[in-house]
C-alpha cells in the first residue's frame, strides 16, 4: 500500500481520463494496511486519498485485520464508496454498541445507455483460508465460505426479487482459489452458463487475466503500479443476451499526477518524512557509555 498511496495522484488522472456515464472505481482489499504509513496513522491517510480519487467500492482484504479493530471500524466510517462485505456478516455483531459495524452483503447499480437499461449486482468476498488470519482476528468475525456465499447471493440477485441482468464479484483471494469458484459457478448461470461473466479480483500481486471456465478473472496487481479498465456491455437489449467483457492494461505512471491529490499524499507522508528524519539514537553518546 506504500506504493499505491503515491501511485494516487496518477491514479486519479488515469480514472478522469477513462470515466464514463457508468463507470465504479473498485479496490479489492489490502488497502488499509500493510505499510509503514499505516503503521503510523492506522490507515487514515489511504482511505482519505481513496476517498479523493474517488474509490467508488471496495471488499475486505485480510491486511484490513492488520490494524486495531476499533481504528478499522474508523476506517469505515471514514470512507465515502461502498464497503462490501458478502461473506463476513458476523463482523458486525462482534463489535457490540458499534452501530455503524455492518457493512452491506450486496450493491446494485442501474447503467443506462439511452433507453437500453442494465441491473448490476455487485458482491465483495473475502479468503476464508484459516492460514490468512491471527486469532481473534476481524473481532472473531466468522469468514463464510466464499463459492456457498457467492452461489446464494447470485441466485438471489438474479431472480425476482432484485431481477439484475449480470452480478460480479469482487474477490480477495489467491488464483487457485478463484479458478476453484470459477469451476464451482462455470454453469449456474442461464441455459447452464457460467454465472459471472467477470471476476475483480486482488490478494495476489501479479497482474493476472484469464478466462477460466466461461469467466475472466482480472487483476491488476498490488501498488496500483496498473489500472484495469474493464468494459462489460451487451450487444442488445433482450435479457437472456450475455454481456461482452473487454478490457485493457494501463500503467498508472504514465499519467501526469492531479495537484490536489498530490498535495493529499505529500500531508499524509509527512508522517513517514518525521521519522525517517528522527534521531532514535545517538551512536556516539552510546560508544562513550560502553567504552
Amino acid at each position: 500500500t506504500v506504493g499505491l498511496a503515491i501511485a494516487f495522484p496518477a491514479l486519479n488522472t488515469l480514472i478522469k481520463a477513462n470515466s464514463t456515464p457508468n463507470i465504479i472505481t473498485v479496490l479489492a482489499g489490502d488497502f488499509v494496511a500493510p505499510s509503514l504509513l499505516s503503521s503510523l496513522d492506522s490507515g487514515y491517510g489511504m482511505v482519505d486519498c481513496m476517498n479523493l480519487c474517488p474509490i467508488s467500492h471496495v471488499c475486505f482484504g485480510n491486511h484490513e485485520a492488520d490494524i486495531d479493530h476499533q481504528e478499522l471500524l474508523e476506517r469505515m466510517k471514514q470512507f465515502n464508496g461502498v464497503w462490501l462485505n458478502t461473506n463476513m456478516q458476523d463482523f458486525g455483531r462482534t463489535a457490540p454498541g458499534v452501530e455503524h459495524a455492518q457493512l452491506p452483503e450486496y450493491d446494485i447499480i442501474t447503467v443506462t445507455n439511452g433507453e437500453h437499461t442494465r441491473k448490476v449486482g455487485l458482491l465483495g468476498v473475502l479468503s476464508n483460508d484459516p492460514a490468512l488470519y491471527r486469532p481473534g482476528a476481524f473481532g472473531g468475525a466468522r469468514i463464510d465460505d466464499v463459492d456457498a456465499k457467492l452461489a446464494e447471493w447470485y441466485e438471489r440477485l438474479t431472480g425476482p426479487e432484485f431481477g439484475c441482468d449480470v452480478v460480479i464479484p469482487i474477490t480477495h483471494q489467491y488464483i487457485p482459489e478463484d479458478t476453484r469458484t470459477c469451476e464451482r459457478m462455470r454453469n449456474r448461470g442461464p441455459m447452464e452458463s457460467p454465472a459471472f461473466p467477470v471476476m475483480i479480483g486482488g490478494h495476489d500481486h501479479d497482474v493476472f487475466s484469464d478466462e477460466i471456465e466461461g469467466c475472466w478473472v482480472l487483476k491488476a496487481g498490488s501498488d496500483a503500479k496498473h489500472a484495469m479498465i474493464i468494459a462489460v456491455s451487451w450487444a442488445d437489449e433482450r435479457r437472456e443476451t450475455r454481456p461482452t467483457i473487454s478490457y485493457e492494461l494501463q500503467a498508472v505512471s504514465a499519467y501526469r499526477p492531479a495537484p490536489l491529490l498530490s498535495r493529499a499524499v505529500t500531508k499524509h507522508h509527512s508522517l513517514v518524512r518525521a521519522l525517517e528524519l528522527a534521531n532514535l539514537c545517538d551512536l556516539c553518546e552510546m560508544a562513550e557509555k560502553l567504552g
